[in-house]
Formats: structure tokens, sequence, C-alpha cells
């Protein structure tokens, strides 16, 4: 499956993660590597670090 976001869709989608990224890493990390996270908030542009580490 291939999903295209436009850069509006984009930066929503960075903005939300942000804003909520302590939950989200603490649900994400059950299913997917820290590895993974850190590729994920990168290409989001997330200036946060992540709280694991």
């Amino acid at each position: 499956m291939d999903i295209r976001f436009s850069e509006q869709e984009l930066e929503l989608l960075s903005w939300f993660i942000g804003k909520h990224w302590n939950e989200f890493f603490k649900e994400a990390e059950e299913t997917v590597t820290i590895n993974t996270l850190h590729r994920l908030a990168e290409k989001l542009g997330l200036d946060q670090p992540l709280n694991s580490l």
C-alpha cells in the first residue's frame, strides 16, 4: 500500500504526533522498534528527543 500525503497533511500529522509524542511513543514502542520511531520522528521533522533514550 502506497500512501502519499500533501505537504499540509504532513504538517498536520507532524503537529499532532509531536503534541502527543509521549503518549504515542509509549503505545508505539510496544509494536515497533525504537529505530523505527527514531526514523519516523526524523521524517516528520520532530525536534523533540525520544523520551526513552
